[in-house]
């Protein structure tokens, strides 16, 4: 006894044929997805390397890059009705739970990132500018900038302008894949008084934050 299968079998007589696009479409989803696996895979490793070798910054950068990459495939895969994430093609050997836990506290401060305050603070402050107005000010110290996320490239889920990062890289560096546009609440000292306002920047690991600007103002009465 034949068994039909539809979408594959042919049935003699009769002009059916299998959907030969829709299966080449899944099968180049399929391979996308596999390549965004290996990117996860490849991060991972790197996390749990460094973190064995006690090399912390070399970590923190590697937990970004596994945040990054999982954003990625995730994304990729939510968007597509007929794909279905696999945790164990993510799985990587001396990744255990202790190195996920470590990168999840590096997620929360990359999320959640401090002005600090001291003596010579005033040196590690930021430029933020009012493009409405060209003024600039600084984040009030000692206060936490709150919900940053990448919202375009590197973890986001749009890409930059190919002119945005050509400028980037001709004025910072860095590589351009790995720039990324980001926002997050934060307090600026206005005329000694705390105003609370969204912020965007671009930032890249090996850069650093740069180019913050006042994106609104967030009214608290």
């Amino acid at each position: 006894m034949n068994v039909f299968i539809p979408g594959f079998s042919y049935v003699r007589g009769e002009d059916v044929k299998p959907d030969q696009e829709k299966n080449d479409r899944l099968y180049q989803l399929t391979q996308e997805q596999r390549r965004l696996e290996r990117e996860v895979r490849y991060a991972k490793r790197d996390a749990a390397m460094y973190d064995a070798a006690g090399d912390k910054e070399s970590f923190e950068k590697a937990a970004l890059k596994v945040k990054a990459a999982n954003a990625k495939l995730k994304s990729f895969v939510n968007a597509h009705d007929t794909l279905v994430l696999h945790s164990d093609k993510t799985w990587v050997f001396g990744y255990n739970k202790s190195v996920s836990r470590k990168i999840s506290r590096v997620d929360y401060y990359e999320r959640n990132f401090k002005i600090l305050k001291s003596v010579g603070a005033k040196a590690l402050n930021y430029d933020i500018e009012d493009k409405s107005t060209g003024v600039v000010y600084h984040f009030v110290e000692g206060k936490t900038i709150n919900s940053a996320k990448t919202f375009a490239d590197y973890g986001g889920v749009k890409p930059l302008k190919e002119e945005t990062l050509d400028g980037l890289c001709a004025e910072y560096g860095g590589d351009r894949k790995k720039w990324a546009h980001r926002k997050g609440i934060a307090y600026l000292d206005i005329d000694g008084e705390e105003v609370k306002a969204e912020v965007h920047w671009f930032q890249e690991e090996s850069v650093g934050k740069v180019k913050f600007k006042v994106k609104r103002y967030i009214d608290e009465d």
